[in-house]
């Protein structure tokens, strides 16, 4: 017989989702821009800033900034 048929038979009640955190999801991280910039309010040195920038491959800004950071590199060698 289909369950509704049954004596006695309620349905349960639909679980709530879970808290946020709950299975161990993490929060996202910031940006590689904003990375970078807090690389350089760190005291980090433009190579780093550089690398984080070129890190992302998807975000064209960042490639173009790191693209930009090695232009000055090379203009200006430290």
């Amino acid at each position: 017989m289909p369950e509704g048929q049954w004596r006695g038979y309620r349905p349960l009640p639909e679980c709530p989702p879970p808290s946020p955190g709950t299975w161990g999801d993490h929060p996202p991280l910031p940006s590689v821009i904003e990375q970078a910039v807090q690389e350089a309010r760190e005291g980090g040195g433009m190579r780093s800033m550089i690398q984080i920038l070129a890190s992302d491959t998807g975000d064209a800004l960042a490639g173009a900034l790191a693209r930009l950071g090695r232009a000055m590199q090379a203009g200006n060698p430290q």
